[in-house]
């Protein structure tokens, strides 16, 4: 792995279950990590969803392995917000791992 491509600096968000002042229960991310990374563009596109159009932005972010990344995180990289699709340990070397990304866009 090149050290020199891991450029952008990216944080890992687990979800959390937080209790508002009425008791109620609602889920929010924090923050568990902040790697360096790899993030590359795969493909970005517009599709109508309920009679409005949204971006489709992919990307593919590469870390140094770590074992405690899971599809229900979440990955920040400066004012976007990227939900984890897909996590391929490459070459099963538990050296790097690839994370597919969709961004979610508000």
């Amino acid at each position: 792995m090149k050290a020199g491509t891991l450029r952008h600096y990216c944080q890992l968000h687990s979800p959390t279950e937080t209790t508002d002042e009425y008791g109620a229960i609602t889920e929010t991310f924090a923050s568990y990590a902040n790697v360096w990374a790899e993030v590359i563009p795969l493909k970005g596109g517009e599709k109508e969803k309920a009679q409005q159009i949204t971006a489709d932005i992919s990307v593919r972010i590469r870390i140094r392995y770590r074992s405690d990344v899971n599809i229900e995180h979440r990955v920040i990289f400066g004012s976007r917000i990227y939900e984890i699709n897909t996590i391929v340990n490459a070459e099963m070397r538990d050296a790097e791992i690839f994370l597919y990304c969709t961004e979610l866009v508000t």
